[in-house]
């Protein structure tokens, strides 16, 4: 959309090709070209002079003096496609539910924080309830992918000491996810099957590595099972104190932390 304001004065007509704006003489009127809304339209030489100052013309809501506004988040993702479009619609959700709790996970706050319109919610979730779902089947994906990026060490003590860093990682690059995969940010919230699988896939690599380490004669006599439970809470509680400002010298701490699983839980390889 374009308007126009009225103006008084002298046009600065040497501005005019900055803006792509030329003009042409016939029978006394003078033809316009520029900008693609104003080709074609022809004005009085008074009018033109009026209506072409740089000033006078608001495109799309922004003087075309001055530079046009950011893309919005939304307009940035569009580029990319859907999938992008999804993940800028779960980080900012995820940011209003840490910053200011469950009241802010109204479709049309988040369609505002993004600069869409509720109804991109409603084709990409179904409503607030697919949403929420969503959001905890997201943050236990990124925490999934997170620990499969870790490489294989030929120890596999080592390799679980890589997994308890990187669960750190997750946590501290993720925060905004990790309250809703581990706390009650949404009263009465109850994943699903899907989000509770993908919650069990991120959890299965961590018991995997304990098996490993079982089954090449490193670990303590103990059900697996249960210390794979053991070493995760033990990195979870570290992580949760570290979030809530409790450790001010974490890095530290995460060191010793992963020393003592590692004379706690396993034993001297047998020659």
């Amino acid at each position: 959309m374009i308007t126009f304001k009225r103006s008084t004065g002298p046009p600065p007509e040497k501005l005019w090709p900055r803006y792509g704006v030329g003009e042409t003489q016939r029978g006394g009127r003078r033809t316009v070209s520029g900008p693609v809304a104003l080709r074609g339209l022809t004005f009085s030489p008074a009018h033109a002079i009026t209506l072409l100052r740089p000033e006078n013309i608001v495109t799309r809501g922004w003087p075309m003096a001055a530079n046009p506004p950011a893309p919005s988040a939304f307009q940035q993702a569009q580029r990319q496609g859907d999938e992008a479009i999804r993940t800028s619609l779960l980080d900012a959700a995820s940011r209003l539910l840490a910053a200011e709790g469950p009241q802010s996970l109204a479709l049309r706050r988040i369609a505002a924080e993004v600069g869409c319109s509720t109804t991109v919610l409603y084709r990409m979730f179904g409503g607030k309830a697919g949403l929420i779902e969503a959001l905890y089947i997201e943050g236990f994906e990124r925490f999934r992918r997170r620990l499969a990026a870790v490489p294989r060490d030929p120890d596999p003590r080592a390799y679980l000491r890589e997994l308890g860093l990187a669960y750190r990682d997750n946590a501290l690059t993720e925060r905004n996810y990790y309250g809703l995969m581990f706390g009650e940010p949404v009263p009465g919230f109850e994943p699903g099957r899907q989000a509770f699988d993908t919650a069990l896939s991120a959890y299965q690599i961590l018991e995997d590595a304990v098996v490993d380490c079982a089954a090449a004669g490193l670990l303590i006599d103990a059900e697996p099972r249960h210390v794979a439970v053991s070493f995760w809470a033990a990195v979870h509680g570290f992580v949760s104190l570290e979030l809530d400002g409790h450790l001010p010298d974490a890095d530290a701490i995460i060191c010793t932390l992963m020393q003592g699983a590692s004379s706690g839980f396993f034993v001297t390889p047998r020659k």
